[in-house]
């Protein structure tokens, strides 16, 4: 029966950069940005605009932080997955090379049980059989 998925611990690493990039989408493109465009003075103006540069380069490496923490994470899960089954199989495997074991005993025990109570009959029959052959030659025999 599959266990209940546990998703794995956070690296702080991870942590941290899903915190700095989350951080990054959050402020993207500000209104104080685009109410600085709009201000008709030219160092203003390119003030702004290396602002917003700025931010989209932000956004965009926070965006490939965000794609490397994923694939680690289905990475990690892929892992994870792997090695549960492989538990799993080696639980199966140990639990029937137990049942075969024991029931090479109970056969070995039967056989045991078998031989003795065969050889239990065979002498019985053996120790019998003259008594059963002078029993049946006195009932045929001629008066």
């Amino acid at each position: 029966m599959p266990s209940k998925y546990v998703p794995p611990p956070l690296h702080p690493a991870h942590s941290h950069s899903l915190g700095k990039a989350l951080t990054c989408i959050s402020r993207s493109p500000s209104q104080n940005t685009v109410a600085s465009a709009q201000v008709k003075d030219k160092a203003s103006n390119a003030r702004a605009e290396f602002q917003a540069q700025v931010e989209t380069a932000n956004l965009a490496s926070a965006a490939e932080g965000l794609l490397a923490l994923i694939s680690e994470l289905k990475t990690a899960v892929v892992v994870q997955d792997i090695s549960e089954s492989d538990r799993e199989a080696k639980n199966t495997k140990k639990a029937l090379d137990d049942d075969v074991k024991r029931a090479f005993s109970e056969l070995k025990s039967f056989r045991d049980t078998i031989a003795t109570t065969l050889s239990s009959l065979e002498r019985h029959y053996y120790e019998s059989v003259p008594h059963v052959r002078a029993h049946d030659a006195s009932h045929h025999a001629p008066n």
